[in-house]
Formats: C-alpha cells, structure tokens, sequence
C-alpha cells in the first residue's frame, strides 16, 4: 500500500471536510450531533469514519468526522475525557488496551488454534467498556492492522446516552455486513489517492441503500435487502 503520509494528510483534509457536510435539512431535526473521531493517518479509519457517518446522516443525525489523537494508546480515553462521541476500534486491540494480562492468556488460546476466539475476544472487549460506552455486534471485517495473536473484529465503540434504539439497529446491521476484504480495499484506494466518494459509492449503494452523490438521502429502509433492516439486532 503506498499510503506516504504527505498523500494521506491531503486524503484525511478532503475526506473529514466531506464527512462534516450533511445534506440539506438535517440540523433541524433536532437530533444532537455526533463527533465521529479518526485517526486521520490511517486510511482504514477514514473509510469507516466516513460509512457510519453517512449511515447515521441518513437517519436524520447530524455528524461530523474529526481527526483525533490516539498515540496515547487508549481509545476509550478519547470517548471520556474529548468531544467525540463515536470512534472505530478492533475487539483484539481493545482487549490489549484495558486489561493486558487478559490479552495474553487469550493470546495463548489463540496460538494453540482454540475454537470461537472471535465470539471470546468479543465477550473480553465488551466487558472491559464502562456502562457510559456501548458498542454494537462485531464485525467479521478484520482491522486495526490485523496486529498480534488476537482476532482484530472491526467494532464502533459510542457514548450509551446518544442513539436511540433505530440508529443502534442500523449501525449493528451495517457492522455486520462489512468484509475484511471490501474495507481492505476501500483503504487501499484511499491510500492511493482515490476520491472518498467515488471510493465507496458502489459499496454504499449495495449495503445502505445510499447513494453517496446525492443532495437527498432516502428512507433507509426504502428497497432493502432482504435482512437488511433497522430492528436488525440491538447494542452492547
């Protein structure tokens, strides 16, 4: 992946700029917005900070995407202590991050090929939240670099008081549907200078129904997928 850094920093700046622009009528719904928080250096990020973003704009919430800071290596430090709201992890990684000695036995699991590491590791991460975070079912997407012995399921981790129970929905269904190799190669393009938009318009179309070129966006619900639906299944 040629993703040098002066490239992304250009992608990061049209990507957050693109992401903070809802269409029209949105902000009076009276619905408050929600601070999508990335890390503007990998491309990854930026693709997932940018689908919930426009999943969730379909559902009448306003939302920006911010480049955040998370060289401390605690992602759940940015939900507590900045203005964001939403953020985009990996089960393994939160694991690693709040309870290390847990992250090492489960890693010894993994190396000896034990069964349902995922569905485990998942479990480990969700009961490392505070009740002020939830999340929603992991993805079978793997991220995060795909880095250590532990599975690395894609997950957004948000503030619990935000959502009501239709976004939540919406946002497990559109987790689940994600694929390592399509948000892979999503990334890549990004990496490689492609436009955001064009970038994930045929994937947007396909899974969410929204066609990324448009002043409007429609019901979501309108055309859906068999399965694809706001009652899909509930938070963490």
């Amino acid at each position: 992946m040629r993703n040098t850094h002066r490239a992304l920093a250009v992608l990061a700046g049209s990507a957050l700029a693109l992401a903070g622009c809802a269409p029209a009528g949105l902000q009076s719904n009276g619905k408050d917005p929600v601070a999508i928080g990335v890390d503007a250096d990998d491309p990854e990020q930026l693709v997932l900070g940018e689908i919930y973003s426009r999943v969730l704009q379909q559902l009448g919430r306003p939302t920006s995407v911010t480049a955040t800071d998370f060289s401390a290596g605690d992602t759940l430090r940015v939900l507590k202590e900045t203005p964001i709201d939403f953020v985009v992890t990996c089960t393994g990684k939160l694991v690693e991050e709040t309870d290390p000695a847990a992250a090492k036995a489960l890693g010894g699991e993994a190396k000896t090929g034990a069964e349902g590491m995922s569905d485990t590791v998942y479990d480990a991460a969700v009961a490392a939240l505070p009740g002020s975070v939830r999340t929603v079912d992991p993805s079978p997407a793997q991220g995060c670099g795909g880095a250590g012995a532990l599975p690395q399921n894609v997950i957004p981790l948000f503030s619990a008081s935000v959502f009501d129970r239709g976004e939540i929905n919406r946002l497990n269904f559109i987790t689940r549907v994600m694929s390592t190799k399509a948000i892979g190669e999503m990334a890549e393009e990004v990496a490689d200078g492609a436009d955001m938009e064009d970038t994930l318009a045929a994937w947007m179309m396909e899974y969410a129904h929204i066609d990324v070129y448009a002043n409007e966006l429609a019901d979501p619900d309108e055309g859906a997928a068999a399965g694809d639906s706001a009652d899909s299944a509930g938070a963490r």
